[in-house]
């Protein structure tokens, strides 16, 4: 006997975080903002299939996020693809949350980067089917449109911010301005116990 829809509306939003940064953060206020939703699931990636092992460990990440959001209405930070122990293909959060939750809508939000190979995702098709893409358009990242999927700006972000350019003002010695101000010692800190040597 198959489950009648919920009601609910969710929205999920993953990634590395490796680390958070403030561009993330916009994100997540702007799905609040602009879509009708009673809860946004943040999904931190044990590890992205698509790049190199993380910088910092999953349960940092983790723990970062769920520092940042606390107290936020409506979000909650999961650590299901954490548990997986292994990059989880997006095809199989989607599911997964879609069976459990039985939502009425459900969204999936994604960067504008990562639209040029939006169709080589594992289960690109099955994702189509079961929820709508959003995808925000961040600053840097030409656009490739897809009728199907909505848009988000970001108009706080008025430049390019990733987590691999973070990465490379720590490896230098250099305080990364887009570190949310609550996290900046503690990324600090990690990021020299783990990579650099005494």
């Amino acid at each position: 006997m198959s489950k009648t829809p919920s009601g609910l509306r969710i929205a999920l939003y993953g990634g590395s975080f490796d680390p958070p940064h403030i561009a993330h953060l916009e994100v997540i206020y702007q799905v609040l903002k602009h879509l009708d939703i009673d809860q946004l699931i943040v999904l931190v990636a044990y590890q992205n299939p698509f790049k190199d092992a993380p910088c910092f460990s999953a349960t940092q990440r983790y723990t970062w996020m769920q520092e940042l959001l606390r107290g936020l209405a409506k979000v909650e930070v999961s650590d299901f693809e954490i548990r997986a122990q292994r990059p989880v293909p997006s095809v199989e959060s989607v599911l997964h949350f879609y069976r459990t939750l039985q939502p009425s809508e459900l969204y999936f939000v994604i960067g504008a980067d990562n639209l040029a190979h939006l169709d080589q995702w594992e289960g690109y098709t099955t994702m189509q089917e079961y929820a709508q893409f959003v995808v925000v358009q961040r600053e840097g990242y030409m656009l490739k449109p897809c009728a199907s999927s909505l848009y988000m700006p970001l108009p706080q972000i008025r430049e390019c911010i990733s987590s691999s350019q973070i990465k490379a003002l720590l490896a230098q010695h250099k305080i990364p301005p887009h570190i949310p101000a609550a996290l900046q010692g503690g990324v600090i800190q990690a990021f020299k116990e783990t990579h650099v040597r005494s």
